[in-house]
């Protein structure tokens, strides 16, 4: 007596439930490691890019006399004689990712301001990689910055208390 074998032309339930349980646990350990190199790269390109603001900063003074306002600043770099920096620089944090690093004086006067700070406005204790965003910073007549909501990212000719 001859037993015939049923061709099995596709897959069970409980296979197609076994596979799809695997890559779902297979995502959920590749995914955060995306989204933590994402945050690493953005926190390299905000340092170098306040790096480069300090530079034309200091290069706007030397040409000038005087730091350029906190309230124009990047506008300033942009068209001055002769030329800083050829294209804006963003905060890669700023949801709208065309924002201008924060930029505060040690006086509301140019001509008397000393000390500046150039700052991310990211990285504080809630959102990006454990940070708020909303953080800030602010330079006075002694050069001593003070950093608000945990801002983590800044460049100065100050210093910390």
């Amino acid at each position: 007596m001859k037993i015939s074998r049923l061709t099995k032309n596709g897959y069970t339930l409980i296979e197609l439930i076994i596979v799809m349980g695997l890559f779902a646990i297979l995502m959920s350990v590749v995914i955060p490691s995306f989204v933590g190199f994402t945050n690493e790269a953005m926190v390299t390109k905000a340092q170098g890019d306040m790096r480069l603001v300090q530079i034309a900063v200091e290069s706007y003074y030397k040409n000038h006399g005087c730091y350029p306002s906190t309230k124009t600043c990047m506008s300033t770099l942009l068209s001055a004689a002769p030329r800083i920096l050829e294209c804006p620089v963003y905060d890669p944090f700023h949801p709208t990712k065309n924002t201008p690093y924060g930029y505060d004086l040690s006086s509301k006067a140019t001509s008397d301001a000393k000390y500046y700070v150039i700052y991310s406005i990211a990285c504080g204790p809630g959102g990006c990689n454990g940070y708020q965003k909303g953080g800030y910073a602010e330079v006075d007549q002694n050069g001593i910055v003070t950093l608000y909501n945990d801002v983590l990212l800044w460049v100065s000719n100050g210093h910390l208390p």
